[in-house]
C-alpha cells in the first residue's frame, strides 16, 4: 500500500547523531518517543533492550463475554478486563495506517523486538505508519478471569479474542504518543491485522469477520485447519533446508529408530547407551527423547528472511551436524559407543562425529538435560501436582494446551520422508509434547468432557 499523507523529512548524512547504548539506558519514559523518533530518522539499528523504550498502555474496557447469546460461554459475563498493548509511533505521519500485531499465544512482551526488526517495524516505516502489539486474552497479563480452572477457560476462544481487538480498534480512540487531533479511528484510517502462525489465522479471520473495521490483515504461515497428523509441519525444513544437514539428520534418525523400535535392540543397554550420547540416559519414556531431539528442528519455523529478528538455532543445529570435527570435546569420550550403536544398525561409521555432535547441541541447550526428575522424566504433564495448579502463571502452559483441546488440533509430526514408516508411528502423537497433542490425548483435568 503507498504511504498516505506527506513525505516525512529525514536528516542530512551530515547531520546524523549515534545513540550510545549507555545513553539509551537512561531514558525516561517521558523522553522514549522523542528518541525513538530521533534514531529512527538518523538509521540508529536498534539493538538494545526494547522494553527500555516500549512501556506497556492499558485497555481497560475490554469485555469478558462478547457473545450473550451464544450458549458455550454460559454462564456469561457483563465484566470488563485489561489486555496490555504496546505502541510504536516514531514513523507516523498523518494518513498513515495501523498496523495492529496479534502477538498470539505468548506475552507481547516476546514480541516487543518486532517493534524495531522485521516486517512490522519496516512496514510502520515505509507507510509512515503505526505499528501496535495487541496481547491475547488469558496470555501474558491479560487475564478475563481470577484463576485458570477449566470453567474459567471457557471464554479463551479465537472468536473472543478476535472480538477483542475489533472493540479496541473500534473504542480505543488517539493512540499514545500521537499527536491528540490525530483521528485514527478504523472509519478514517487503516486498520491491518498482522500475525504469525495461531496469530495469523487470527489476522485472516479479523478481515473475513470484521470487514467493516479491518482494511486489510497479512498473516504470516497463518493457522487456519486443524489437523491432527500435521507432517506438513516438519517437510518444509526438508524442503528447503541445507541437504547434507538433511541427509545426516534422516540417517540419524534411522539409527536411532533401530535402536528404539528393532524387537532385537529395542529397550535396554542400546537404549540407555544412545540415550546418553544426548545427555539423556535416565529418560525412560522415549516419546520425550524424540520430542528433545526435535530441538532446532522445531526452531525452521522462527527463521526470519530479515536476519536481524528470527532464530538462529536450526542454522546452528545444522552447522554442527555438517561440521568437518567434533565441536564438543567433551563427546570425545563416547565416540567407541556411537561407533557401537553404528555398527549394531547398520549406519556408517562416518556418522559417528556427526552424532556425537548433535548429542552436545541437544546437551547444550535442552533443559531435559538437566532438569530430568527421579521418575525418568522431565515434562511436567506427567505431574499431577504441577497439571492440578490453575494460578495465573500457569497461562505459559496451560491456556495453549486448551486451546489445542477445544479449537486447534495440531499434532505436528516428522515427514514420511524422514525416516521408515515404523518409525513414524512412534514419532507421532506421542512427539509433540506438553502443546501438540491430539485432542483425544488431552488431559481430563484441562479440557471440557
Amino acid at each position: 500500500m503507498p504511504p498516505r499523507g506527506g513525505r516525512r523529512p529525514t536528516a542530512s548524512p551530515g547531520s546524523r547523531k549515534r545513540y550510545s547504548a549507555r545513553k539509551v539506558l537512561s531514558l525516561s519514559p517521558q523522553s522514549t518517543v522523542a528518541n525513538r523518533t530521533s534514531l529512527a530518522q538518523t538509521g540508529e539499528t536498534k539493538d538494545y533492550d526494547p522494553s527500555l523504550l516500549y512501556r506497556p498502555h492499558n485497555f481497560t474496557t475490554a469485555r469478558v463475554d462478547h457473545f450473550h447469546n451464544e450458549t458455550l460461554y454460559e454462564p456469561h459475563s457483563d465484566a470488563s478486563f485489561t489486555i496490555r498493548y504496546w505502541v510504536d509511533a516514531s514513523h507516523y505521519a498523518p494518513g498513515g495506517p495501523v498496523f495492529l500485531f496479534l502477538c498470539g499465544e505468548t506475552s507481547c512482551e516476546d514480541r516487543l523486538r518486532l517493534l524495531q526488526k522485521g516486517n512490522l517495524a519496516q512496514l510502520a516505516e515505509a507507510t509512515h505508519g503505526v505499528a501496535v502489539l495487541f496481547e491475547h486474552r488469558y496470555y501474558g497479563s491479560s487475564h478475563p478471569v481470577a484463576n485458570l480452572t477449566t470453567p474459567n477457560l471457557r471464554f479463551l476462544t479465537t472468536e473472543q479474542a478476535n472480538a477483542d481487538a475489533a472493540h479496541f480498534a473500534r473504542t480505543v480512540g488517539t493512540l499514545p504518543d500521537l499527536p491528540r487531533d490525530a483521528d485514527t479511528g478504523p472509519d478514517k484510517t487503516p486498520w491491518i491485522a498482522m500475525g504469525p502462525s495461531y496469530a495469523g489465522g487470527q489476522a485472516a479471520i479479523l478481515r473475513k469477520v470484521y470487514p467493516d473495521v479491518f482494511w486489510g490483515a497479512i498473516s504470516s504461515s497463518g493457522v487456519t485447519l486443524a489437523v491432527a497428523d500435521y507432517w506438513r509441519y516438519y517437510d518444509a525444513h526438508q524442503t528447503y533446508g541445507s541437504r547434507e544437514c538433511i541427509d545426516k539428520t534422516q540417517r540419524i534418525v534411522q539409527v536411532v529408530d533401530a535402536v528404539l523400535l528393532d524387537d532385537k535392540l529395542g529397550g535396554g543397554e542400546h537404549a540407555k547407551a544412545l540415550k546418553d550420547l544426548f545427555g539423556l540416559a535416565g529418560l525412560e519414556f522415549d516419546s520425550e527423547f524424540g520430542s528433545a531431539l526435535m530441538d532446532g528442528i522445531d526452531q525452521w519455523q522462527s527463521r526470519s528472511w530479515d536476519p536481524r529478528g528470527g532464530s538462529k538455532s536450526f542454522d546452528l543445529r545444522c552447522g554442527n551436524l555438517t561440521a568437518d570435527t567434533l565441536l564438543y570435546p567433551g563427546q570425545e569420550a563416547k565416540r567407541r559407543v556411537a561407533e557401537s550403536i553404528l555398527e549394531v544398525t547398520g549406519a556408517s561409521r562416518d556418522l559417528a562425529t556427526p552424532l556425537l555432535n548433535w548429542g552436545g547441541f541437544i546437551q547444550s541447550r535442552h533443559s531435559c538435560t538437566y532438569n530430568l526428575t527421579e521418575t525418568g522424566t522431565c515434562d511436567p504433564l506427567r505431574n499431577e501436582t504441577f497439571l492440578a495448579g490453575v494460578e495465573l502463571d500457569s497461562w505459559e502452559w496451560r491456556s495453549w494446551s486448551y486451546q489445542v483441546c477445544t479449537e486447534y488440533v495440531l499434532s505436528p509430526t516428522p515427514s514420511p520422508r524422514l525416516s521408515p514408516p515404523r518409525s513414524h508411528t512412534l514419532l507421532t502423537t506421542q512427539l509433540g509434547g506438553a502443546t501438540s497433542r491430539p485432542a483425544t490425548t488431552c488431559r481430563s483435568s484441562l479440557c471440557p468432557s
